[in-house]
């Protein structure tokens, strides 16, 4: 009696939102007004809520498919359920990771980060660890193989006999292979002589290799570390990875945020998460989308497309001009894969 009238009360605390249906802009006029919006001022980095991670993901294709893969980046919810006591996956939280990582360089950071509020409320490792909580290989840097297998392991990798999913790594002699948890496929680090001698990325079904480069970031595998490390889990949000972003929110967002925090609070898991007071701090400043998009011409398909073709003032992405290698979302920092970005 006691737990259910506990989580009566704390889902009290989070007010009802009205009930009435979200009225949602198509996702290519929504992809359309911020690729445009995005070239016309794109020191300001914006940050948009989407109602769900299907138009989450949806969205940032749309965006990518506008301005390349550097111009967008999905930072999605955790998999798995921590009430059923499911943990997330190393893929999942990867991703989340390596796009942290990849806000921290302002000069090079995507111009549209769209994420759910799902995803947004989780808190993250504060911004000062990311010095010591990912690791970086180039050729001909020196190397001790049972220090990599010691690191890998204490940012979440998991060794075992065979690479086969994002976040696992095996040691065969002078021969490390590592899927980073953000990356579409599997790197052979090869030692010689005490130096790396070559990071090939490689199919994980025929074990043939498939690039060649020069440098391998590999970021953690896990948002969870232990209480006294100074990576653990407290005080931060990507609100502070962007406190510079413009704020976005499309219609039916807010309540979500409502409903996560509730179930949430009903379930002992508050801790893991900004306080719906904060959510209110955090999103004070933000732009209604659908007030945003009311009456703009974007909301018409064919003039939607007619904007979008006008010259634009900002520069073309690296993915144009030349080849890149990558296992995470920043293609200018990472490698793995040859090829016009993840």
């Amino acid at each position: 009696m006691k737990t259910n009238s506990g989580a009566r009360t704390a889902r009290s605390a989070i007010p009802d939102a009205p009930e009435r249906a979200p009225r949602l802009l198509p996702v290519g006029a929504v992809a359309s007004y911020l690729h445009r919006r995005a070239s016309q001022d794109p020191a300001t980095p914006m940050l948009y809520f989407a109602r769900s991670s299907r138009r989450a993901e949806a969205l940032t294709a749309m965006l990518k498919l506008f301005g390349g893969d550097l111009s967008a980046a999905i930072f999605p919810r955790w998999d798995g359920s921590v009430a059923d006591g499911i943990p997330p996956s190393p893929e999942a939280m990867g991703r989340r990771m390596s796009v942290l990582r990849w806000l921290l360089d302002r000069e090079k950071r995507p111009r549209v980060i769209v994420t759910t509020p799902e995803a947004a409320l989780r808190r993250v490792p504060p911004r000062t660890i990311w010095k010591s909580i990912h690791l970086e290989f180039r050729t001909g840097d020196s190397v001790a193989a049972e220090e990599v297998q010691k690191r890998l392991e204490a940012i979440g990798y998991w060794f075992d006999e065979r690479v086969d999913e994002p976040g696992e790594a095996v040691l065969r002699g002078q021969v490390i292979e590592v899927f980073p948890a953000a990356a579409p496929r599997p790197c052979r680090i090869e030692i010689a002589e005490g130096r790396i001698a070559a990071i090939r990325s490689y199919d994980p079904v025929t074990q043939r290799s498939v690039h060649d480069t020069e440098h391998l970031i590999v970021d953690p595998a896990t948002e969870t570390f232990d209480a006294d490390s100074e990576a653990s889990n407290e005080g931060e949000t990507i609100f502070d990875y962007l406190d510079d972003a413009l704020l976005i929110i499309e219609e039916g967002a807010a309540r979500r945020a409502q409903d996560v925090l509730s179930a949430f609070e009903a379930d002992g898991d508050a801790a893991a998460y900004l306080s719906w007071e904060g959510w209110n701090q955090r999103t004070r400043t933000a732009i209604d989308a659908a007030g945003e998009g009311r009456g703009l011409p974007m909301c018409r398909p064919s003039r939607a497309i007619a904007i979008l073709l006008q010259p634009s003032s900002a520069s073309p992405s690296p993915c144009a001009t030349r080849d890149i290698v990558s296992c995470s979302p920043d293609p200018t920092a990472t490698c793995c894969e040859f090829g016009n970005g993840v």
